[in-house]
């Protein structure tokens, strides 16, 4: 019964360095916090890579880039001792404002996270280490979330919030983390319905349940509910007790009020997602504290910094810059410095909280350093903190950044400074790049003054490099917009659906009200343009889709196409298929298909786009999961955003 119990709630002795664990002997399951790399918490700072966000993953509309990422994720965890990486996040991000926007795998839908997160899992847990997906379940805003409860219909909750979880498990996802939130008026880690009902019953998930860190309020409930491991509040290895609530699981045992049963259950869910990791790492006897980042993760880090920066803007071919004798200055304090006061936790860099990874300071590159030397010395660089310094410069390259945290969300969607700089700098440099580093959807006011534009999402140490090679033309920005960029003075909720009301830290209700209708659905469904909408990015070419068709096998379709690049320098393509009928109102359309293709110019390549049966289904409340195939009219429309489809075809299935 000890081995029972020391596997189901965090122990008091040794923490081992890492976020928390559970186990006993060998059997132990060393968790942290990392799911952008392995976060130190400030003991040895510096001897992980920071990564950029999740979010950027979600940008490079690329598995293989995911893949690659979450490898330098295992690896480094498998370096520093922990078995369970408690990651990734894939809440699909319906608050633009959310504090942990930044850290969503998913963007803004279900389809890209699906996507997105299984090659994620896979890497992971190939290399022995046990993803833990988080958070379910609706946590999408950090205001008062420790007691704000979600209301919210049961086809949302199937169509938005619940399929890339779904991907994650079908990939093999051996352990998931339940929410602070309330659900319904019940927390997460305490409501039968989303652990019993919803994950177990439904999705079938038969790996472990795991509380975040102070989120199980009652040990009864919670037991009965369906949570496995509960977590402590705060950790001690002084002797102190730990503030759980599952150490009161034999008393209860004793008092007849959870079974003998109840209890090896749990024990065989840890036990399972354990075998189910064949070569799941011995946790270490403390976290390691050696540096672990090498060349080859760093270079991870940079390729995905390219693969998902966003192009917004490029009048008259501005970038790459033709630097050439040129005079040009870098704007901005965060070109210089990734430090602010007024930040409580993280940098201009990377965001703060849970998923923070304190970088070397040898190892990052500000984009001031990285422009430096990464612009031909035939070209004079130099730095102004504000505009007062562009006298006599040719160009500008402003840099900016927006900052978010975990544990609140953000004010407003401004990017400070950004607008300002920008008109400072009019008329008195001919040409204006605004480089802006971002947690998520963010006003985009100052692009209209600029030559060109492009956004990073929080890109970590790498950024100077990465800033370097984009503007340079060393590399082309490869990415696309995860979410939209919302137009200026947008009112997408009413107050009772964002934040909740009342708002306050005791009985907010946050209403999930506007359903299906997250991130582009609402734009398109109350025909409110984005400033730029889902899916869209720039390149330094051009690109022609030619020759769509599609065809029917069974319930699932083939969506075929030529693409061909036919600008002068090489470039990524990512074509998107996106999904209409009937049924599917309020929304207009879905994206349901994506294939990101480099070709070179002049360059065609045949691109297959399978469109699964998932595609043409949808949840009705009385009956369950309906397919639209051989009832309604499909749709099938084809371009390279949510907002750009010039082809729409009927597909015709039996």
């Amino acid at each position: 019964m000890e081995q029972k119990l020391s596997l189901l709630h965090g122990n008091v002795d040794n923490r081992r360095g890492y976020a928390g664990w559970v186990g006993f002997k060998d059997t132990v399951l060393g968790a942290n916090d990392g799911p952008q790399g392995y976060n130190t918490y400030g003991s040895h700072p510096g001897t992980s890579t920071q990564l950029p966000c999740l979010l950027a993953v979600a940008a490079s509309f690329d598995p293989g880039a995911a893949t690659r990422y979450a490898t330098v994720v295992a690896e480094e965890f498998k370096a520093k001792g922990a078995n369970v990486l408690l990651g990734p996040d894939v809440e699909v991000l319906r608050a633009p404002l959310a504090g942990r926007g930044f850290e969503t795998l998913s963007g803004e839908d279900p389809f890209l996270g699906s996507k997105m997160v299984a090659p994620f899992v896979q890497a992971v847990q190939a290399l022995g280490i046990m993803a833990c997906v988080k958070h379910w379940l609706d946590n999408n805003s950090e205001d008062y979330r420790m007691s704000m409860s979600v209301s919210v219909d049961a086809r949302t909750q199937h169509e938005i919030y619940m399929p890339v979880f779904k991907a994650a498990f079908e990939a093999g996802a051996a352990a998931v983390m339940c929410s602070y939130n309330k659900v319904a008026g019940t927390h997460a880690c305490e409501n039968k319905e989303l652990l019993t009902d919803l994950l177990r019953r439904e999705l079938n998930f038969r790996g472990l349940v795991i509380s975040d860190w102070g989120a199980t309020h009652d040990a009864l409930r919670s037991a009965q509910a369906g949570l496995d491991i509960d977590m402590q509040t705060v950790g001690d290895a002084g002797g102190k007790p730990l503030q759980d609530e599952f150490h009161k699981l034999p008393d209860l045992l004793s008092q007849n009020a959870v079974s003998q049963g109840m209890i090896d259950e749990k024990v065989k869910h840890v036990l399972s997602a354990m075998y189910k990791i064949p070569n799941l790492l011995v946790a270490g006897p403390g976290a390691v504290p050696t540096d672990v980042s090498t060349d080859a993760h760093r270079a991870v880090a940079l390729q995905t910094i390219v693969d998902s920066a966003v192009l917004l803007k490029n009048d008259g071919a501005t970038l790459p810059l033709q630097a050439g004798g040129k005079t040009i200055v870098v704007v901005g304090k965060y070109a210089k410095t990734e430090k602010d006061d007024s930040f409580k936790q993280g940098t201009a860099y990377a965001g703060g909280g849970s998923g923070l990874v304190e970088s070397n300071d040898e190892y990052t590159i500000t984009p001031f350093e990285g422009l430096k030397a990464g612009i031909p010395d035939c070209a004079e660089v130099r730095w102004s903190a504000d505009a007062g310094g562009a006298a006599g410069a040719d160009i500008a390259i402003v840099v900016v950044a927006a900052h978010s945290e975990e544990g609140w969300d953000r004010h407003d969607l401004n990017v400070p400074e950004a607008q300002e700089l920008v008109a400072a700098l009019k008329g008195q440099v001919q040409k204006i790049v605004v480089v802006a580093m971002v947690p998520g959807p963010v006003e985009t006011d100052c692009v209209q003054q600029a030559d060109a534009a492009m956004l990073l999402f929080l890109p970590g140490e790498q950024v100077g490099v990465a800033m370097a090679q984009l503007l340079t033309g060393v590399a082309a920005p490869g990415g696309r917009l995860p979410v939209t960029m919302p137009a200026t003075g947008e009112s997408r909720f009413t107050p009772e659906q964002y934040p909740g009301a009342p708002f306050n830290d005791e009985n907010m209700v946050t209403h999930f009200t506007d359903g299906v209708l997250v991130g582009y659905r609402w734009n398109d469904a109350t025909q409110n343009p984005a400033a730029f909408p889902f899916g869209f990015g720039l390149t330094y070419t051009e690109f022609k889709i030619e020759g769509v068709q599609a065809t029917c096998g069974g319930e699932e379709a083939t969506v075929t196409m030529q693409v061909t690049n036919v600008g002068a320098r090489m470039g990524a393509a990512v074509p998107q298929v996106y999904v209409s009928f009937p049924s599917m109102q309020p929304a207009v359309r879905a994206l349901k298909g994506f294939q990101k293709v480099t070709l070179q110019p002049g360059e065609t390549q045949t691109v297959n786009i399978i469109v699964t049966a998932e595609a043409f289904r949808y949840y009705n409340e009385g009956t369950g999961w309906q397919t639209a195939v051989g009832v309604e009219q499909i749709t099938i429309s084809v371009g390279t955003s949510s907002a750009d489809l010039p082809t729409q075809l009927p597909l015709q299935c039996a």
